[in-house]
């Protein structure tokens, strides 16, 4: 069975820890089925500058077009984002990106494919549009735009979003336009198939444009399935691309394509169009599930199959080796871990509040993000620079050590779909305190997984103390951890996929 995987969540070399868990569940599917042959697209935005006074988008520059990650072949089209407005283009341009490189991974001649002036397009040709160029091309659709949708998406509320959310939190309702009212001048002559008297010609004309209009390519794609990763501005872009090819589609919730875009009216009306256009739909966690439902998607269409943790990479401690680790890492009490991107919806400040009422023990962040410098003034304001640790980023590896070392691991966040940090920690060994949101409460569920808690700083604080009080094995966490392998949700992505390709 050959697979597209399509996703902007994807590891790249110059950021290969972003969108590792579709990385890990497709390696898994294929280590499972090894009848899967998969491919992946896998779109970054196009930024034309590598200098580190741009920040985290300086990355993007250095990205490769292709490359091989786990005997996988992956594909990384460019595509551009617009500041602001993108919110309502950036699934267009994505679509683009990602159609032409189907066309090539399929070798598909211009002269076969759909004769679209927008689906020509190139690369550096869509790099160069302006603004108002940009928006010239839909005058149908951003009409519609009001002012205060367009600037809805706030400098506050964007910087409060992961990197990866702030490109894929863009709106768009664009359509291509019919591309038989692009073309005249024909040759005319005797022949009645180019007279326009002629009914033949009229009749010829019609299915060409008609056939135009579909978007359809009629040559035999070297892909059953399209296996698509998050819906905004994925599963819109993902669509356009799939029905343009008639390829059959799936399509992954993961957390804020469901449980924060659908606040945006635009952005619903499209993510509603693709609940209808899916073949089917999965998500990482019943509460995403449920919320699917309540924006209108049909259940019988979705199903649940929650993420697994990699129990090789993250192996225990046991209680001996973690005093060791500790050593090892300069620890000399009880070590607290809060991990993930430095954005307010992580909620690390509110884990450094509450090590003020918490003694003997040290706070060590791993990730960045934007809001380091200001959780850097926090704990110096607090007068806890002794005891809170910034990590920067780290790989799994390293990652897996701390955590072996450490006795609890916070995790504070809003929003959560199915949060892969948690059973992470849980496999290492070590117990959780985490907010009880979205599909978090389906993680920890027992006395051994850790304890769920409000998201406050007084609540986080008790949490905390709780678990830090209590003497829970390190060998009963892990054996919790163990029940969330990947088999099991490797059999239900195969099962959907063969229903689906025998059924077309």
């Amino acid at each position: 069975m050959r697979i597209l995987t399509i996703s902007s969540l994807y590891p790249n070399n110059k950021d290969p820890k972003h969108g590792i868990f579709v990385e890990t569940r497709l390696r898994h599917l294929v280590k499972d089925f090894p009848e899967i042959k998969p491919t992946v697209i896998a779109p970054v935005p196009w930024f034309p500058f590598s200098s580190k006074r741009f920040g985290e988008y300086a990355k993007y520059a250095g990205v490769v077009k292709q490359e091989v990650r786990n005997d996988i072949e992956v594909h990384h089209p460019k595509y551009l984002v617009i500041p602001k407005i993108g919110m309502y283009l950036t699934p267009l341009f994505m679509s683009w990106a990602i159609a032409k490189t189907i066309k090539k991974l399929s070798a598909i001649s211009e002269e076969q494919d759909p004769r679209s002036d927008t689906s020509r397009m190139t690369e550096s040709e869509t790099s160069r549009m302006t603004e108002s160029e940009t928006l010239r091309m839909t005058e149908d659709e951003t009409s519609r735009m009001t002012e205060s949708e367009t600037s809805r998406m706030t400098e506050g509320e964007t910087s409060r979003m992961t990197e990866g959310e702030t490109s894929r939190i863009t709106e768009d309702d664009l359509r291509h336009s019919d591309a038989s009212t692009r073309h005249s001048g024909y040759v005319l002559g005797r022949n009645p198939e180019q007279d326009p008297t002629s009914s033949l010609f009229f009749l010829g004309k019609t299915l060409s444009s008609f056939k135009q209009f579909l978007g359809r390519n009629p040559k035999k794609l070297p892909f059953d399935l399209i296996d698509g990763h998050y819906f905004y501005p994925d599963g819109v872009a993902i669509a356009k691309a799939a029905k343009k090819y008639n390829i059959p589609f799936t399509c992954t919730a993961r957390g804020t394509d469901i449980n924060l875009v659908p606040q945006y009216p635009k952005a619903l009306r499209m993510i509603k169009k693709v609940f209808k256009q899916a073949s089917h739909m999965m998500t990482v966690c019943q509460a995403l599930k449920d919320e699917m439902i309540t924006l209108g998607a049909d259940k019988d269409k979705i199903s649940t199959l929650r993420n697994g943790v990699d129990l090789d990479l993250f192996s225990p401690s046991n209680e001996v080796e973690q005093q060791i680790i500790k050593g090892e890492l300069g620890i000399k009490n009880k070590l607290i871990m809060s991990v993930g991107w430095l954005i307010e919806r992580k909620g690390h400040y509110l884990v450094i509040d509450a090590m003020q009422n918490i003694d003997n023990a040290t706070l060590a962040i791993a990730g960045n993000g934007p809001d380091l410098n200001q959780l850097k003034a926090q704990v110096k304001t607090l007068g806890l620079e002794n005891n809170v640790k910034f990590l920067g980023s780290l790989s799994q590896p390293e990652l897996n050590k701390w955590f072996k070392a450490a006795d609890v691991t916070v995790l504070a966040s809003s929003r959560e779909g199915w949060a892969n940090v948690l059973l992470e920690s849980m496999a290492s060994g070590t117990p959780v305190v985490a907010t009880k949101v979205w599909g978090t409460p389906e993680v920890v569920t027992t006395q051994h997984a850790g304890v769920l808690v409000d998201r406050t700083v007084e609540s986080i604080g008790v949490g905390i103390k709780t678990l830090m009080g209590k003497t829970i094995q390190r060998a009963a966490t892990r054996k919790y951890a163990e029940k969330f392998d990947w088999q099991s949700t490797s059999a239900g992505q195969f099962k959907i996929f063969n229903t689906i390709v025998n059924k077309e």
